[in-house]
């Protein structure tokens, strides 16, 4: 829950940005770029968007595979308030 309290922290730095510059694009391209920027970050860390996962199940063990997708899932947590701003802002702004 952390790093999706730090998300909306973010998503909150950028509309505040957006309301000084008063630009609406700027807070749906920042939130963009936060959102599946990290989205795609957490699929490259878990090994989803890799062809080789086998091979690297097959030479690490639990405590690696254990940290590398709590990494991922923070990561993914922390994408949501980005994607969720962004869709906001795309669809009814």
């Amino acid at each position: 829950m952390k790093s999706f309290f730090y998300g909306m922290v973010v998503e909150c730095i950028i509309g505040i940005i957006s309301l000084i510059m008063k630009d609406s694009g700027f807070f749906m391209k920042a939130s963009g770029v936060v959102g599946f920027g990290s989205l795609i970050i957490s699929g490259i860390i878990s090994g989803f968007m890799s062809e080789n996962i086998y091979r690297r199940i097959a030479v690490e063990n639990a405590e690696e595979r254990r940290s590398r997708l709590d990494w991922s899932g923070n990561i993914f947590t922390f994408s949501i308030p980005g994607i969720i701003g962004f869709l906001l802002t795309y669809f009814y702004v």
